[in-house]
């Protein structure tokens, strides 16, 4: 990128919303987006769709809740998201 155009975008960066600043940091900071988060997470629930609180298999999807799908654990009848078993560190 050229210095001027560098610099231009360097004044710009004003008229971004909080989101945006935000997104820009995490894209910046080398850190995953949203979209790729929530991946990693649905696919880390697998075929078996265990639950987290009672270990039991077969859940069954049933809506979402901040952008990620929604279980239901047809052992203990309780709901949970694709992260709900991870530590609150990935978070």
């Amino acid at each position: 990128m050229e210095h001027q155009t560098y610099l231009a975008w360097l004044t710009e960066i004003e008229d971004l919303s909080p989101t945006q600043r935000l997104d820009t940091a995490r894209l910046l900071a080398g850190q995953p987006s949203l979209e790729a988060v929530i991946c990693l997470l649905e696919e880390r629930i697998g075929a078996g769709r265990g639950c987290p609180h009672c270990a039991a298999t077969g859940a069954v999807i049933r809506g979402r809740a901040n952008g990620l799908k929604r279980y239901f654990c047809k052992g203990c009848g309780k709901t949970f998201v694709s992260g709900a078993a991870l530590p609150v560190a990935y978070f």
